[in-house]
């Protein structure tokens, strides 16, 4: 998880690095093994790294070619299948990490975003046809936002930063009514007025001539179902599934630090670390929590299957009275009112975990996919 930042300044005038810089710290605790930084008259781009992939200085970011005319990439996210699409494309490659490889394809004018098979947000400054290109990832997993205006355009993968930039802050109430409709905003807007996050399977292209702005949606949900309007059968459907969880978890496995999954004892997270136990060279770190000692929880389970799977497996037990302490930084990390509980409890192992693994997989989207919540018992009435 790197966290990625830039600014164009329309306005020379108003160029204050200083600022920014300040500003594109604050997402710094997403990539603390590195921060790189490139500058370029009006342009100025800032990473921080979280190295999962070849963990040599060689794959550092702004990741920028020999030439004086190569373009500049700053990148958050895992490309899955980058190792299939730089032998398909024949790519030479200096180094083992996904980003060079995303970093080729970019260049090559008969590649197709809808190959790339991952979870990413990127920002690739093309020096020749000068423009700066932002993109997002097809369902959003990586957040990228950006703020608008007649002095700069700024984009970055917490709206915090923007926030931070920005000399004053106006309520969205539209993003507002919506987050108190659903209990998150779901549109385009956020709470602050003027900030907005790239919609998912989309590129938003800034053109350096005149700084207009022309986005680009390159994969789209309803579309891509309407390709595959299929009736399989029910053994049919079952290996099919089979095979996609099986190939997800495999291709999220490939690591060069150590990986680790949270293990609940239910269904999704049992799935995933069966899976996951196959495909890593080195033994599975596991990670349970119990809060406050509760005599009911699913350490049992959790731990019968973690001995099943040979895993590494840790239990932690969280006592929720001083829960408090905990809303600043989720307060700090989320950027715009979040109403999902879970969040708390996520946070916690995630902080416990943090000792042990730099990567870890975990079965959320299981019970949205697969009807797992009570909720989805009304939906067959409409079946």
């Amino acid at each position: 998880m790197c966290g990625l930042s830039g600014i164009i300044y329309k306005d020379l005038n108003c160029k204050d690095s200083q600022r920014f810089k300040n500003a594109a710290n604050l997402s710094k605790h997403r990539g603390p093994d590195f921060t790189g930084y490139f500058e370029e008259n009006d342009i100025e781009m800032v990473h921080h790294r979280l190295s999962i992939l070849d963990l040599d200085e060689r794959s550092h970011q702004p990741f920028i070619g020999n030439s004086d005319n190569s373009p500049v990439l700053i990148y958050n996210g895992e490309i899955y299948n980058y190792r299939d699409l730089a032998l398909k494309y024949s790519l030479k490659l200096n180094t083992s990490s996904d980003t060079e490889v995303l970093y080729q394809l970019l260049q090559d004018q008969s590649f197709d975003l809808k190959e790339l098979n991952g979870i990413f947000a990127f920002a690739l400054y093309d020096k020749r046809q000068k423009l700066i290109r932002i993109t997002r990832d097809r369902l959003g997993v990586k957040p990228l936002y950006y703020y608008d205006c007649d002095e700069y355009f700024i984009f970055s993968s917490e709206a915090k930063v923007i926030y931070s930039y920005l000399e004053a802050l106006k309520i969205n109430y539209k993003a507002l009514s919506e987050y108190l409709t659903f209990g998150n905003t779901i549109s385009a807007q956020t709470v602050v007025d003027g900030v907005k996050k790239l919609d998912p399977g989309s590129s938003l292209i800034i053109k350096l001539s005149d700084y207009s702005l022309i986005e680009e949606k390159y994969w789209n949900v309803e579309k891509n179902l309407l390709k595959k309007q299929i009736n399989p059968s029910y053994s049919e459907a079952l290996k099919t599934t089979r095979e996609l969880l099986q190939n997800a978890v495999e291709r999220q496995c490939v690591s060069d630090v150590q990986v680790g999954a949270y293990l609940s004892g239910g269904i999704d997270s049992s799935a995933v670390v069966a899976l996951a136990s196959k495909f890593t060279e080195k033994k599975l770190n596991t990670y349970s929590v119990n809060f406050d000692k509760n005599p009911n929880s699913e350490l049992k389970l959790a731990s019968k299957l973690a001995g099943k799977y040979d895993t590494n497996h840790h239990e932690f037990e969280v006592n929720t009275e001083n829960i408090d302490e905990y809303l600043s930084d989720l307060v700090f990390q989320y950027d715009e009112p979040f109403a999902d509980p879970a969040m708390i409890p996520l946070h916690l192992i995630a902080d416990k975990a943090s000792d042990f693994s730099k990567v870890v997989l975990q079965g959320d989207g299981g019970d949205e996919i697969f009807a797992g919540y009570g909720r989805h018992l009304d939906l067959q009435q409409y079946h």
